[in-house]
């Protein structure tokens, strides 16, 4: 899809919006956002990020809303390419809410999609998502376009491709990909336990000019950085209380689809380019006890774990032999503040006590482990070729959120991360960011 098609679209969203000029219910509101962060060792960097917003919403009849939340963003970071971005026009939701009776509702435009875990995708696109309520379950469907999100706000970064428009100027959307969703929960479907199951897909839109053709023997050919991926994923989840105030969560997904590979898959003695299936693994699961007698605490620990390939050369699109068991996610998720690999080769573990010494300060502490579970690429660099160690390291976060008005947030964030032997150079030594971020209402 070229850019000038995308812009048409957008421009047509927005005229049907204003169409409904009409409206005789209005409200209106905005606000601005501050982030500032600095990573102190072992090199300085800073990154600092405004955002001002505004929001628009109207209700003509009680079944029928129209919303409208637009952004302004200024960013400079001293680790980016440019460093200053000074003006970044965004559009970050614009919808139509219908409700069809009491228990459909429907809503097309921009919004907001995710799975019930948000560790396979959570992120904003354009397109239509339905509910359908009943007593025994809850339905949800949706389909979403990626590509007319702009690049600097897009965590769908799933090929090699993907990764390298992002530093490419002459590119200003985000990787064009259709992305479908089917959720159904059955709450309370014993014993006070919620069941869900989900099925998402993404299909990879790109022209086949952009990409590596299927057979080709240079192992970086010319102009062009990988191939076409297309997913599929089936999960479950399982949740409640097991005694009063101890609960818990547990899930687990498969992934499968196809992947460019590049490798010796015909036994001819020289590498190519081929796709291959995908049999990757996500599971996670989380217990937490609430001390509500004792400031309002919670205590949690957690473990996320998602598939590798051993014989992967790189984290995106490198797989080398038979099939692909790297797990990809369709967005990205910042895990923690210092240490932030993605999904994908990972075991995560975590342990957590929040807790409310005044009903506007809440702290939290949180200790995290990483481990690979398997041999071959992660997403972080830096790791030894020959790295053989699981452990790759841990990390301490302290957070504080204070809210003295219910218009104004403040939040400071501190955390070091102790990287494991394995790790060479810069990224062998311990790393400390702080980060203070600053929200506004009105």
């Amino acid at each position: 899809m070229s850019a000038r098609l995308r812009m048409r679209i957008m421009a047509a969203a927005g005229l049907l919006l204003a169409a409904s000029a009409g409206a005789a219910d209005w409200d209106w509101g905005g606000g601005g956002e501050t982030l500032t962060t600095l990573g102190l060792v072992p090199d300085f960097n800073f990154d600092q990020r405004d955002r001002l917003a505004l929001w628009l919403g109207a209700k003509p009849v009680p079944w029928l809303t129209f919303s409208f939340g637009g952004s302004y963003a200024f960013s400079y970071n001293t680790a980016a390419t440019p460093p200053v971005r000074p003006y970044l026009f965004d559009v970050d939701y614009l919808k139509t809410e219908l409700r069809l009776g009491p228990r459909v509702q429907a809503v097309a435009g921009r919004s907001a999609f995710s799975d019930f875990t948000g560790h396979v995708m959570a992120h904003t696109l354009d397109g239509m998502r339905f509910q359908v309520a009943l007593p025994f379950m809850v339905l949800n469907a949706g389909i979403g376009f990626s590509g007319l999100m702009l690049k600097p706000v897009s965590t769908v970064i799933m090929t090699n491709t993907d990764s390298a428009e992002q530093t490419m100027p002459e590119v200003f959307f985000a990787a064009p990909r259709l992305i479908e969703t089917v959720g159904v929960v059955f709450p309370q479907l014993f014993a006070r336990q919620d069941l869900t199951i989900s099925f998402l897909a993404q299909q990879d839109l790109r022209p086949g000019a952009k990409l590596i053709p299927e057979g080709t023997t240079e192992a970086s050919p010319a102009g062009l950085y990988g191939g076409r991926l297309d997913t599929y994923y089936a999960g479950v989840g399982l949740g409640g209380p097991i005694v009063p105030a101890l609960y818990y969560d547990a899930f687990f997904y498969f992934e499968t689809g196809t992947t460019l590979s590049y490798g010796d898959f015909s036994q001819s003695g020289s590498s190519s380019w081929k796709y291959q299936p995908i049999v990757a693994f996500l599971g996670g699961l989380g217990v937490r006890y609430f001390f509500e007698g004792r400031l309002s605490s919670r205590a949690e620990i957690r473990g996320v774990f998602s598939s590798g390939d051993p014989d992967n050369s790189t984290f995106l699109e490198g797989n080398t032999a038979g099939y692909s068991m790297m797990f990809v996610p369709i967005s990205q998720e910042e895990l923690s503040l210092v240490f932030a690999p993605r999904l994908g080769n990972l075991l995560l573990l975590e342990a957590s006590y929040s807790l409310k010494p005044h009903e506007s300060l809440q702290t939290l502490l949180k200790a995290l482990v990483f481990i690979r579970p398997g041999a071959g690429a992660i997403s972080e660099g830096g790791l030894a070729a020959a790295a053989g160690a699981a452990y790759l390291g841990a990390e301490i976060d302290v957070v504080l959120n204070f809210r003295p008005f219910s218009d104004l947030g403040l939040s400071l964030s501190v955390g070091g991360f102790l990287p494991s032997p394995e790790f060479t150079g810069a990224a062998a030594q311990p790393r400390f960011k702080g980060r203070i971020e600053t929200s506004v209402s009105f």
